[in-house]
């Protein structure tokens, strides 16, 4: 079976998941602030205007600096590789594909390709919010894409964000070899923790991508070496999915 094959099947696998369906959630959090602001509620503090994209980005990392997206994906990843192991789903897959390899790699791929199907989504409804509710405050410009250097700015911040998911996920995707989903999963929260914790501590914080986003936020850092870091962040975060792949092709499958 070819890969385009493998990863059409694993996508429509993911799609069909009750639990990919609760990223659905997340759209609260824009809807939230859209109809705060048009209501001018005391709990939201906003100050200056800003354009449709700057909005939908905005709303992005507040809802990634919680840790949602990862903890969600995470859920997702476990339910990916750790589940199906558990309930021996995967040994007629591994019959008809027959290369173990390809199999991980394309629910891998079927996996990161939700994420940035997940992302489009969320930015999308954010627009809507705006065009909807914000553009009737004096905070809404009306614009589109205002600044284009500092729009760029915000859109390199939410790729990063979107690689921290990725590497949290895969590695979730690696321990789903060894055990099962519900530890995977626990795991996966665990290394998010992890992750918003080591935020606070010296040099450590500059291998944390969410760090470098909030730096690249606040003029700390120039946009050449965050696109740097970018691309190292996500070289590195794909090297679980190979381990994955190589380890998944020895071990006995009930």
């Amino acid at each position: 079976m070819r890969f385009y094959q493998i990863y059409k099947i694993e996508m429509f696998k993911l799609m069909k998941k009750r639990v990919t369906w609760v990223l659905l959630i997340c759209l609260v959090l824009p809807l939230f602030y859209g109809v705060s602001i048009v209501g001018n509620a005391s709990h939201i503090m906003v100050q200056g205007e800003f354009d449709a994209l700057t909005f939908a980005s905005i709303n992005w990392n507040m809802l990634t600096m919680t840790g949602v997206p990862e903890i969600l994906f995470a859920l997702i990843a476990a339910n990916t590789l750790a589940s199906e192991l558990e309930k021996g789903q995967l040994r007629q897959l591994v019959i008809k594909v027959c290369n173990r390899q390809r199999l991980v790699i394309a629910k891998a791929t079927a996996l990161i390709s939700l994420m940035f199907l997940s992302y489009i989504i969320y930015c999308l409804f954010s627009i809507a919010i705006y065009y909807i509710f914000i553009v009737q405050t004096p905070l809404g410009t009306g614009e589109f894409l205002g600044d284009g250097i500092y729009s760029i700015q915000f859109v390199l911040m939410d790729l990063i964000y979107l690689i921290q998911i990725m590497i949290v996920a895969n590695i979730v995707l690696l321990l789903g070899l060894h055990h099962k989903a519900s530890v995977s999963f626990m795991m996966g929260i665990g290394i998010t923790t992890l992750f918003i914790v080591c935020e606070f501590f010296g040099t450590v914080k500059y291998f944390i991508p969410a760090y470098i986003a909030t730096a690249l936020s606040y003029q700390q850092m120039s946009t050449g070496l965050a696109s740097v870091l970018c691309i190292f962040y996500f070289l590195v975060g794909i090297i679980p999915i190979f381990i994955t792949a190589n380890k998944f092709e020895k071990i006995d499958i009930n």
